[in-house]
């Protein structure tokens, strides 16, 4: 059995920078690109002045104007707001009360009308009490 010719690449290795590492590799059978080869990128770089903006072309710039100072503040973050413990444990407590204060309210009710009282002649046993 023989080997593969894939498997037989005799094309030399190029030492690999961080940048280079990452790149996509170039495919090593025919293709669009068979006659371009693996070069090493050039380590000189040109630096490159950045054209500047006119105020004219950005209509995002014109509507600053001139008092544009630059880049905005840094976002500053809010502190926190902690609710006080046991608020919501209190306020529970106050509603289970309530409903059991209605609740004695209405038996005391149904009792007075049990025990004869009419309610046109009522002395004002359920004013009294809800209030």
């Amino acid at each position: 059995m023989t080997v593969h010719p894939f498997l037989l690449d005799q094309t030399p290795v190029f030492a690999q920078t961080k940048k280079e590492r990452y790149k996509p590799m170039q495919p090593k059978f025919a293709s669009i690109r068979a006659n371009t080869r693996n070069q090493p990128t050039p380590t000189t770089s040109v630096p490159v002045s950045a054209p500047t903006p006119t105020v004219g072309a950005n209509p995002y710039i014109a509507s600053c104007g001139p008092s544009f100072k630059g880049a905005p503040r840094e976002r500053t973050g809010r502190k926190f707001h902690f609710v006080p413990k046991g608020k919501y444990v209190t306020l529970g407590n106050q509603m289970r009360r309530a409903i059991q204060f209605e609740g004695l309210k209405q038996r005391i009710a149904v009792r007075a009308r049990n025990a004869g009282l009419d309610e046109d002649e009522d002395m004002g046993i359920e004013e009294t009490i809800s209030n």
